[in-house]
């Protein structure tokens, strides 16, 4: 799920920087990872099986999510700092 959030998130992302500002975009980006990162350690206590699963998947699609904005505002920002 991580992949595929990347892979679907990437492209929206890149035309969403220019507009928002890559200090901006980048800080939401870490924001998002780390909420989506402490729950998945709380996954272990959910007593049903597909509440678990579901909640996994959700949490997984959220960090691929924020390693999209991380990553593609910092290759966006080499990519004009350094054009050489």
């Amino acid at each position: 799920m991580y992949s595929i959030a990347v892979v679907i998130v990437s492209p929206f992302i890149g035309t969403v920087v220019s507009k928002v500002g890559y200090a901006n975009l980048l800080s939401v980006g870490l924001v998002l990872m780390g909420l989506s990162i402490v729950p998945i350690g709380y996954l272990k206590d959910i007593e049903n099986d597909w509440t678990t699963l579901a909640v996994g998947i959700m949490l997984r699609a959220l960090q691929g999510t924020a390693s999209a904005a991380i990553n593609t505002t910092c290759f966006s920002l080499a990519a004009n700092k350094y054009a050489d």
